[in-house]
């Protein structure tokens, strides 16, 4: 088949889920190794305005956001050679929660390994609070030490290995990178990815992309940030309330970037170019626990399903006005990105149905 052919598959499919699911936008990247990337947006940033998508629209990615935090604690614990079985007590001492007496293992004893995989028995965040656009210096420290930690309990015992996401792991590994690389999270972001990839969109920062850290969506609009939406009773399509944005969930969840920043970021993973050679000595692909209703596994940080003799790697993004979801094939070195402006729009389906037909095609 041609790449003519795919591409017109491909327009197809976008086009027949924006119609079918009602979303404000959708875009769509692909890229395989050696290969030009393909990237497609259909739809509108600004729904309301009618100001459309663009391949070069900048996307809250949401918890995608997790796999470069992973990435990057794996890289700074082989510069600073921490083991992966370090108890986050250890580094983060002020770290707290309240103790259960029904635990044989409680929180002094979470390792990272077992934050990264999802499986120490932390609970999860219950209010991000976007409302209050928190961007001080001190916001991540601030929540990691918040009430909504410290006067919490495990779920169950951390040695059980049993899968429970938890946001809230992915703060204190946000913490612990500050802690460990004397940078604010963001900067050690931006240093380890963001300028050695050359990813000129891409930053945790969201609010300096507007004038005056206003996160208003018209200034985001006008840096090129979609708008986020959700729908109402009548099924209409709305603003959500607040752009996602709280520096106090930045490891957890605040990347804004372009589907072409994405597939850089994920090639050069799946090509294991210099900077993630130390990522893969920590084995983060290989299974650690089941995820409860799914077909899929839990690596370090990375989720895993397997179809048709394949391996597929990567992780889903959901917050209020954003979907987003990040997938490769180490076994074809392909990677495909698909994000939507809309709460609830069904991206890993969508993503699914695209290495199909990518597959398809590539199948004499």
């Amino acid at each position: 088949m041609t790449k003519e052919a795919l591409i017109h598959d491909l327009n197809k499919t976008i086009r027949s889920a924006l119609s079918n699911y009602y979303l404000p936008g959708l875009a769509i990247g692909y890229k395989q190794e050696g290969q030009e990337s393909v990237i497609m947006a259909e739809g509108y940033s600004s729904f309301p305005m009618k100001t459309p998508l663009t391949k070069d629209s900048i996307f809250h990615m949401a918890s995608i956001s997790k796999l470069f935090t992973a990435c990057g604690i794996m890289i700074l614990f082989s510069e600073k050679d921490i083991s992966q079985d370090t108890c986050v007590v250890e580094l983060l001492p002020d770290f707290k929660m309240l103790r259960s007496k029904n635990l044989s293992c409680d929180y002094p004893h979470i390792t990272v390994r077992k934050i990264l995989s999802h499986t120490s028995g932390l609970p999860d965040v219950t209010d991000y609070r976007w409302d209050l656009k928190n961007i001080s210096e001190s916001a991540l420290e601030d929540y990691c030490k918040s009430d909504d930690v410290s006067k919490r309990t495990l779920l169950w015992s951390c040695d059980e290995n049993k899968f429970s996401y938890s946001n809230i792991g992915y703060e204190l590994l946000g913490l612990i990178i500050q802690k460990v690389s004397n940078l604010s999270f963001e900067d050690y972001m931006d240093s380890i990815f963001f300028k050695p990839l050359n990813m000129r969109d891409s930053t945790f920062k969201t609010y300096e992309r507007t004038k005056n850290s206003s996160l208003s969506i018209e200034d985001l609009l006008s840096a090129r940030v979609a708008a986020p939406h959700g729908k109402d009773h009548n099924n209409n399509i709305i603003y959500e309330k607040h752009f996602p944005y709280n520096r106090g969930h930045g490891p957890s969840s605040t990347l804004t970037s372009t589907l072409s920043d994405i597939l850089i970021w994920s090639q050069s993973l799946l090509k294991k170019d210099p900077i993630f050679q130390r990522v893969y000595s920590f084995s983060p692909f290989l299974p650690v626990a089941d995820v409860s209703n799914s077909d899929e596994k839990i690596g370090l940080s990375f989720f895993i399903w397997k179809d048709k003799g394949k391996t597929y790697i990567g992780h889903e993004g959901s917050d209020d006005g954003f979907r987003s979801s990040l997938w490769m094939c180490p076994d074809t070195k392909i990677s495909v990105i698909v994000c939507s402006n809309l709460t609830k729009a069904p991206v890993k389906k969508i993503n699914r149905e695209i290495f199909t037909i990518i597959h398809n095609h590539l199948t004499p």
